[in-house]
């Protein structure tokens, strides 16, 4: 068996004759089926390059927006940039603790309405569900 020399080489297989060069039949090649195992590494290793990729461009873009802000403005208005970060990062977090420490010291009754507050802690269920239900009586 050789392989054509011509266009369809990777198509077809022809079958010649040791004596002549004349081919007899054509049979179209059928491609080989990879396994699962190495598709699957196929797609791992295109997944880590384009992670790879990705990783780059953030470091990129990352750098450049730094060296932008560093030649755009002067040192004191970073400075002042980074303070005032700062500072709004720390009066988040106290005003947090401080609404922490408002729940836990009156509890969530006092955030709800005062209709609601009675409900829960002056009435029963039973006394709830008499007020609200149907006497039921006929007339």
């Amino acid at each position: 068996m050789c392989r054509n020399n011509n266009e369809n080489a990777t198509n077809t297989i022809s079958i010649k004759q040791s004596s002549s060069n004349e081919s007899l039949t054509s049979v179209p090649r059928v491609p080989r089926r990879r396994p699962r195992e190495t598709k699957l590494n196929e797609y791992k290793k295109k997944e880590e390059e384009l992670s790879m990729r990705i990783q780059k461009l953030l470091l990129i873009s990352q750098v450049s927006v730094v060296l932008f802000i560093f030649t755009t403005f002067s040192l004191s208005a970073i400075i002042c940039f980074i303070i005032a970060a700062a500072a709004s990062i720390l009066a988040g977090i106290v005003t947090y603790k401080w609404i922490l420490i408002k729940i836990n010291k009156k509890g969530l009754l006092y955030f709800l309405p005062d209709i609601a507050q009675t409900y829960l802690t002056k009435k029963t269920l039973h006394e709830i569900i008499k007020e609200t239900a149907p006497t039921g009586k006929a007339q």
